[in-house]
């Protein structure tokens, strides 16, 4: 029966539900800190008055201790800008006494941008196999097997994600675009093993060949970032008149309350 703004309960002792007062009020928004924006940023500041629905769908009698929409919203907004000033002195605009619909937009210093890196951790091994071959101990006479590459890699682990890490930083030269994506492959390690082994013909052909074994640990940054200084905008939102209305669905279930609106008449 309630929700986070209004709280209603049922009595026991009286059969009846019991909702605690309402009011509607405030419109002063302080924002202290560095200002920014990175998509659909927006601030709702009450400036006029604020309407009060009550829904009553039990046959249980609802009993409203109080509930009052004859207060303006003030309209103000104040925000000290640390980015564009300094963590001690911020640079300050206040939005002060506004009517509704006086909606306007609050613009971040520019070149400020969000960003966050992902690391990709890998590990693979590779294998190369290399000949050399001689008769009569003489190297030019017998022909050397084909060459060989890195003829088979095998994956050792990964790849893997390790913690993103999350930052602002100003960038005025890239101010203009949207979005930048750049990677970097740092080398973490990388050891190599040999194998040797002989293979020999009836007619004194010899082949020497040795096996190349590289293990490479590699860890790879991609960082992306997207604009963080994208206008605000700033809507002052409200009625031009309180209003309550409160109503019981149910036939025989009854209202007991107070109420406050605008125009000072109270029920």
């Amino acid at each position: 029966m309630s929700n986070d703004e209004i709280k209603a309960y049922y009595n026991t002792s009286t059969g009846k539900i019991e909702l605690s007062e309402v009011s509607v009020g405030g419109g002063h928004v302080e924002l202290i800190g560095h200002i920014l924006n990175s998509g659909y940023g927006r601030i709702d500041i009450l400036a006029g008055f604020g309407k009060i629905d009550v829904n009553n769908n039990s046959s249980y009698d609802i009993v409203i201790d109080r509930l009052d929409a004859s207060q303006r919203g003030s309209g103000t907004l104040l925000i000290a800008d640390k980015a564009k000033g300094t963590s001690a002195n911020p640079q300050v605009t206040l939005f002060q006494n506004a009517s509704i619909n006086d909606d306007t937009t609050y613009a971040p210093r520019s070149g400020w941008r969000y960003g966050y890196s992902v690391d990709v951790e890998d590990a693979v091994r590779k294998y190369l196999t290399t000949g050399q071959s001689g008769w009569l101990g003489i190297d030019f006479l017998a022909s050397d097997p084909a060459p060989a590459y890195w003829d088979s890699v095998e994956r050792l682990a990964g790849p893997s994600l390790a913690d993103e890490g999350a930052y602002y930083t100003l960038d005025v030269a890239n101010a203009g675009d949207a979005y930048i994506y750049s990677t970097n492959t740092t080398l973490d390690g990388q050891d190599t093993y040999t194998e040797n082994w002989t293979t020999s013909t009836w007619y004194g052909k010899k082949t020497y060949y040795t096996k190349f074994t590289q293990e490479e640990f590699t860890t790879t940054t991609h960082t992306h970032s997207v604009k963080a200084d994208r206008n605000i905008t700033i809507n002052f939102i409200g009625y031009d008149q309180g209003e309550i209305d409160v109503d019981s669905t149910e036939e025989g279930a009854d209202i007991i309350c107070l109420l406050y609106t605008s125009d000072a008449a109270d029920e």
